[in-house]
């Protein structure tokens, strides 16, 4: 029992505090260098944002001639009496374009999909085993000093939002920072005065989205600590159960399992708010 308690006494706060790396550049090196077997295929999907982007901001682009096109026909007709009508020559061949554009943007999004959560899903398990090997070889020492649950969260836990953090954010990394160059070279073609007056306002937003970021960074590194608790706690409610009822402590270890878990709701709560809460605030 004494086992038991000192396991649960032992501080785990620390190891999710929020900080900036010290050594990004050398992970992120390191991360490159253990992923030498798919270097082909993160090529490919740069090369698939590349013309799923310039795709994405021609559509409207071409849109516009088209919309141009049939107005000045119906205009037209109208002036002479008579009834417009879509047909291959008139209007119809730019719509199939048009239809043929868009279909390309779906299928090169969906192959870049497909690509991105093969990649972040070979490399999460890769790490998994890496860290089943790096467990096997550890002292007894180590266990003695970390919680069991923090363990297993650092294995499951933190490496699912590593692999979410490929999927989603790099990739919509890579397509947002294509669409903000492609899109202002084009607005800058349209109308140079109306272009920059979104970048002023522009600069404002990234403003606000630094502010944001910040108190983001802080709960999302709150939650994954609260995770690591709630994992924690209950893996040693479920391993020590015959000790927890030997000694009456049922009632004692689902006060401290919901505690944690009420507290992992709110912190998740306020992290999803603040989330979801940015682009509108913007």
């Amino acid at each position: 029992m004494s086992g038991m308690q000192d396991e649960q006494n032992i501080p785990y706060e620390d190891d999710y505090a929020y900080e900036l790396p010290d050594h990004a550049g050398k992970t992120i090196r390191r991360l490159w260098r253990s992923v030498s077997d798919q270097h082909g295929r993160l090529a490919v999907v740069l090369m698939s944002v590349a013309c799923y982007t310039l795709l994405s901001i021609y559509a409207p682009y071409y849109s516009v001639r088209i919309v141009d096109f049939l107005w000045n026909g119906i205009r037209s007709a109208h002036t002479q009496g008579t009834v417009f009508r879509v047909s291959w020559e008139q209007g119809g061949r730019e719509i199939a374009v048009l239809l043929a554009v868009y279909t390309a943007t779906a299928g090169l999004y969906t192959l870049q999909s497909f690509l991105m959560s093969s990649f972040a899903e070979r490399l999460s398990l890769r790490l998994r085993t890496e860290i089943s090997e790096k467990i096997n070889r550890l002292p007894l020492v180590y266990f003695d000093n970390h919680r069991t649950g923090e363990v297993m969260s650092r294995a499951v836990n933190d490496l699912d939002k590593m692999s979410e953090a490929l999927q989603t954010g790099l990739l919509r990394l890579f397509t947002a920072a294509g669409m903000v160059a492609g899109s202002l070279v084009v607005m800058f073609q349209m109308q140079v005065w109306l272009t920059l007056i979104f970048l002023f306002f522009m600069g404002l937003a990234l403003l606000s989205t630094k502010l944001f970021a910040a108190k983001t960074l802080q709960l999302a590194a709150r939650r994954q600590q609260c995770v690591s608790n709630v994992t924690a706690r209950v893996e040693e409610a479920y391993s020590g159960r015959v000790i927890i009822k030997a000694f009456g402590r049922e009632q004692n270890s689902s006060r401290e399992i919901h505690r944690a878990t009420e507290e992992l709701a709110e912190v998740s709560r306020k992290a999803d708010f603040l989330v979801n809460a940015i682009n509108p605030a913007i």
